[in-house]
């Protein structure tokens, strides 16, 4: 947390549906508010020592201008829950397949065999989408080697 401005905001990643704590170097703040715009927040100058705004439509944080003086330095960590449904979950269970074979496949014995993993296509695939049945496909290419058979 920087204690020069409150103008630069922190957001997450993904809009929380649900946010259980948000914590700088540790400590839980004291209240959490969820508002529904940035344009809802209290200037930072009137929001009570230990009081921090989630925005529902950014994701964006507002805190305390006595919070960001006091904190400043400290790491700010936060437990938030997301729902996925629909094309939104599919898409998050694509990017994590990726991250798996990109963070895993010089380790993992499954992929005995197979080495260089290069992502070929990313992309949905319509499928009956109006009853809500999503596809997302990944192609990928490997370069192998037959072990049996020696290099």
């Amino acid at each position: 947390m920087s204690s020069t401005v409150n103008s630069s905001r922190m957001t997450y990643t993904y809009i929380p549906t649900a946010v259980t704590n948000i914590k700088h170097g540790g400590v839980a703040y004291g209240t959490v508010t969820l508002k529904n715009t940035d344009a809802d927040f209290t200037a930072p100058a009137g929001l009570a020592a230990g009081t921090v705004e989630v925005s529902k439509s950014t994701g964006n944080l507002n805190f305390s201008s006595a919070d960001v003086a006091a904190h400043d330095g400290q790491a700010i960590t936060s437990t938030y829950t997301v729902y996925l449904e629909g094309k939104k979950q599919v898409q998050f269970l694509a990017g994590e397949v990726i991250r798996a074979i990109r963070g895993y496949w010089r380790t993992d014995t499954t992929f005995k065999g197979l080495f260089y993993p290069m992502l070929i296509n990313n992309i949905p695939m319509t499928i009956d989408e109006d009853l809500g049945i999503y596809r997302q496909m990944l192609e990928y290419q490997f370069n192998m080697f037959n072990e049996y058979e020696g290099l």
